[in-house]
């Protein structure tokens, strides 16, 4: 269960910005908003030349689901994993679909050759295009709008339910899977029994700071 909890709490950001996640969207205090949406930019990716091609090196949060109102500031630590190009089934290549979509926005600047021969083990990014969000909701005549994040809104029917299934949609924090381990237990198994999944002691009291 601990395992599940922290590799489930880490995750890059969102593939959608879901309703009161997005720039701007009231924080829950009064006079606090949100600076920037979660989704996933390209100054969260770095592409890596290696001898089987290019990989891409991924920026995972650590979304803890802080819930004291003096951490307003707080900002969840980060790690990177790298993932080699797989040299086959395309379409399901992470590194390989990214780096396309990259080059298609013009992430690089460069021509194939030159970022295929280059010396140097990270390929050179515009800057102004860093920032942007990877996924982008379509605009007039379905062109994409490099201002505007994907929207829940925006996933058709069939990719939506997908992505619900296996939890793409959610904002999944290691608070709430804590949470949700202990409440569920406690609920139909007894207290004793959820203190024991979660390894919280016999004599403690912080399980019922979970019951909100």
């Amino acid at each position: 269960m601990s395992n599940q909890v922290h590799i489930c709490g880490v995750q890059p950001g969102s593939f959608t910005v879901a309703p009161g996640y997005a720039k701007g969207d009231s924080l829950g205090e009064p006079g606090c908003y949100r600076e920037q949406d979660e989704t996933l930019r390209w100054e969260d990716v770095e592409f890596v030349r290696n001898p089987t091609g290019i990989g891409v090196d991924i920026k995972f949060r650590l979304m803890k689901g802080h819930r004291n109102p003096y951490a307003r500031n707080h900002r969840d630590g980060t790690k990177q994993f790298r993932l080699p190009p797989s040299k086959s089934l395309y379409e399901f290549d992470f590194s390989f679909v990214f780096f396309a979509i990259a080059f298609e926005r013009g992430l690089f600047g460069s021509d194939l050759q030159t970022l295929y021969s280059g010396d140097g083990l990270f390929l050179r990014k515009n800057v102004e295009v860093n920032h942007q969000a990877i996924f982008l909701t379509p605009g007039a005549n379905e062109k994409l709008d490099s201002n505007v994040p994907m929207l829940s809104s925006a996933v058709n029917a069939k990719l939506g339910q997908m992505c619900e299934l296996v939890g793409i949609m959610g904002r999944n924090t290691i608070y709430s899977f804590r949470r949700t381990a202990i409440v569920e237990p406690r609920r139909f198994h007894g207290t004793e029994l959820a203190k024991q999944v979660t390894g919280n002691s016999a004599q403690s009291h912080r399980i019922g700071d979970y019951d909100h």
